[in-house]
C-alpha cells in the first residue's frame, strides 16, 4: 500500500467490488446447495452476468472519479479495529452479548452445518423443508461443515466484521466525510429514543432518569413500530442490515453516477437472499429516487432495460419461487400446532393500528418527528439546491413516512426491516452534509440530533460491556435451541416456527430444488 494511503476513487472501486462479492458469494452457495443442476446452471449464469456487469459499472465510475483524497493505512486499520470491538460486544458468532434474536441464528446455523442442504426435517405430520434467506450464515456453515461449529462461529464473527468495515469505508467514499466521524455515524446513528421513552415515562409516571439509562427496549417507547437504529440492527438482524447497508451503498453510488441506468431490477434482486424486507425497502427506494430525479418516464424506462437487469429477473424469480413455498399451509405434530388467535397478531395489514384516528395521529406524529423528521428537514435545508442529493432525500423520506400505515409480523417487523435502506441513505446525507454544510447552526445542529439519538446505542454499548467484564470473556458460545424448541415454549402466542418453514411437497422442492434429506425432529 502506498505510504500516504488510498486515494477514495481507488478505495470506491475496491470497496464497491468487494461489496458486490460479499453480497453475491451467499447468494451463489445457496444456488449451488440448494437448487437442481438445470436451475442451479442458470442461476449462477444470470448472477455473474448480472453482478459482472454492475462491476464494470463500478469500475468505470471510479476510473472517471478524479478526487484525489486520501484514505491513510492507519485509518483504514482504526476502521478495523473499532469495527472489531463494537461487533465484538454485540453478539456476532458468540462474541459478546447475544440477544433474543441469536436463539433463531444459532439455531439456523447449526441447522445449516450439520444438515444436507436443502435442510429439512421429517415430522410424524410429514416431511418440511426450512425456507429462509440464509445467505448471511452460508459461508461460515459451510466451513461449520468442516471445521465445526466453533470454527463457524469465528467465521460469522470475521463475515460480520468485513461487512461493517466495507460499510464504513463506504460511508467515507460517498459522504467524503473524515473517517472518525463515519465511524461515529456507523456506531449511533438512531433516532431520538432518549427523548420518547422520556416522554412515555413522563405520561406514565414512570421515573424518567432510568427510563433511558439502563433499557435495552427504548426504540419500543412508540408501541406499534420501531425504527431501529445501527447498533440494534447489529445485535438483532446482522442477516438482514449488513447486506441492507451494502447494497443501499451500491444504489446510491449508481444514482449519483448513471441515474437511469442504474440496475434497479438486479440490485433488488440481489437482496431477496439476505432479507426480502430489505428487497422492498431497496425498491420503493431506488423507484422514487429515479422519478425524483425528474427524468421522463420514457427515458427511465429505456434505462432499465438491461442485461443486468434481465439477469437479475432470473435471480429474483428463483428467489422468488423459493419463498413462495411458505405461503402454503403446514401440518405440525400436535405439540407444535399454534391457535389461529396466535396468527393474527404478524398477519399483514394496512390502516391505523386499530388506534382512534385522533390517538394515531399524536403517535404517527411524535415518531416520525423524533426518529428522522427533524433530521430530514435539516438536510432539506442543506439540499435545497443540490438534486443529486435532494432526489435521495425525498425518497428515504416519503418511503419512511409510508411505512407506519402498514403492518406485518408479529413485531411489525415490516416496518422495521424495510426502513433500513430508507433510514442508511438519511446517514450518508447527514456525513456528507456534516462534511460540507457551508452554515454553522445546521451542522450544529445536526451534531446535537446525532448527540441525543447516540444515547441510546452507547447504553447498549455500556451495558454489553459490563456483562462481558463480569462475564470474564468476551467469547462464549451457548447451546444451541431448535427452532422446534422454540415453538414449543411460545406456540400459545406465537407461531414462531412457521415463519421458516414450508410443505417439502411444494413446487420449489418438487421441481427446481435438489433431493432433499429430511432429518426426523419430532420430540
Amino acid at each position: 500500500m502506498n505510504p500516504r494511503g488510498v486515494e477514495l476513487s481507488q478505495l470506491r472501486r475496491v470497496v464497491g467490488l468487494t461489496s458486490i462479492a460479499y453480497i453475491a458469494l451467499p447468494v451463489a452457495l445457496w444456488m449451488l446447495g440448494w437448487l437442481a443442476p438445470l436451475f442451479a446452471l442458470i442461476g449462477i449464469a444470470a448472477l455473474c452476468t448480472g453482478t459482472g456487469l454492475l462491476a464494470s459499472q463500478i469500475a468505470a465510475s471510479a476510473r472517471r472519479d478524479k478526487d484525489g483524497r486520501r484514505i491513510s493505512r492507519w485509518e483504514i486499520a482504526a476502521v478495523s479495529i473499532v469495527v472489531c470491538i463494537v461487533i465484538g460486544l454485540t453478539g456476532a458468532g458468540g462474541f459478546g452479548v447475544q440477544t433474543d434474536d441469536w436463539l433463531k441464528h444459532n439455531a439456523i446455523l447449526s441447522d445449516l452445518i450439520n444438515q444436507p442442504w436443502p435442510v429439512a426435517y421429517r415430522t410424524s405430520a410429514g416431511p418440511i423443508a426450512l425456507v429462509y434467506y440464509v445467505a448471511y450464515y452460508l459461508p461460515a456453515a459451510l466451513v461449520g461443515k468442516l471445521c465445526g461449529w466453533t470454527a463457524a462461529n469465528l467465521v460469522l464473527y470475521g463475515w460480520t466484521v468485513l461487512g461493517g468495515v466495507l460499510t464504513v469505508l463506504w460511508l467515507v467514499v460517498l459522504s467524503r466525510a473524515p473517517v472518525w466521524l463515519c465511524l461515529l455515524g456507523f456506531t449511533f446513528f438512531s433516532g431520538l429514543d432518549a427523548i420518547g421513552g422520556w416522554l412515555r415515562a413522563a405520561v406514565s409516571g414512570a421515573e424518567t432518569w432510568t427510563s433511558w439509562t439502563n433499557n435495552l427496549q427504548l426504540e419500543w417507547w412508540e408501541g406499534h413500530w420501531i425504527i431501529p437504529g445501527n447498533l440494534s440492527l447489529i445485535a438483532y438482524v446482522p442477516q438482514q442490515a449488513l447486506g441492507g447497508w451494502l447494497l443501499t451503498c451500491l444504489m446510491i453510488d449508481g444514482l449519483r453516477e448513471r441515474t437511469n441506468r442504474l440496475p434497479c431490477v438486479l440490485i433488488v434482486a440481489l437482496a431477496l437472499m439476505w432479507s426480502p424486507y430489505v428487497a422492498i425497502g431497496l425498491g420503493v427506494l431506488s423507484v422514487l429516487s429515479i422519478v425524483a430525479s425528474g427524468a421522463r418516464i420514457r427515458t427511465l424506462a429505456a434505462g432499465q432495460l438491461s442485461l443486468a437487469n434481465l439477469s437479475g429477473v432470473i435471480v429474483g424469480v428463483i428467489c422468488a419461487v423459493y419463498f413462495a413455498a411458505r405461503s402454503a399451509p403446514v401440518a405440525l405434530a400436535d405439540a407444535y400446532v399454534s391457535p389461529p388467535s396466535a396468527f393474527e397478531r404478524g398477519a399483514f395489514a394496512v390502516g391505523l393500528h386499530e388506534m382512534p384516528p385522533l390517538k394515531f395521529a399524536l403517535h404517527y406524529a411524535s415518531s416520525m418527528l423524533l426518529e428522522f423528521g427533524m433530521l430530514a428537514s435539516l438536510l432539506a435545508l442543506v439540499y435545497r439546491r443540490r438534486p443529486g442529493e435532494r432526489q435521495i432525500l425525498v425518497a428515504s423520506t416519503v418511503t419512511l413516512l409510508a411505512l407506519p400505515f402498514f403492518h406485518h409480523g408479529h413485531f411489525n417487523d415490516l416496518v422495521m426491516r424495510v426502513s433500513i435502506p430508507p433510514l442508511f441513505a438519511l446517514l450518508v446525507l447527514t456525513l456528507t452534509a456534516l462534511a460540507t454544510a457551508p452554515s454553522r447552526a445546521i451542522r450544529f445542529s445536526l451534531i446535537a440530533l446525532l448527540t441525543i439519538g447516540a444515547l441510546h446505542p452507547a447504553t447498549r454499548l455500556r451495558i454489553n460491556a459490563l456483562t462481558v467484564a463480569r462475564r470474564g470473556s468476551v467469547f462464549q458460545l451457548s447451546p444451541v435451541v431448535s427452532l422446534f424448541e422454540m415453538q414449543l415454549k411460545v406456540r400459545d402466542h406465537w407461531p414462531y416456527l412457521y415463519q421458516y418453514i414450508c410443505p417439502l411437497d411444494s413446487f420449489f422442492f418438487n421441481h427446481m430444488a435438489r433431493q432433499a434429506i429430511p432429518i426426523d425432529r419430532d420430540p
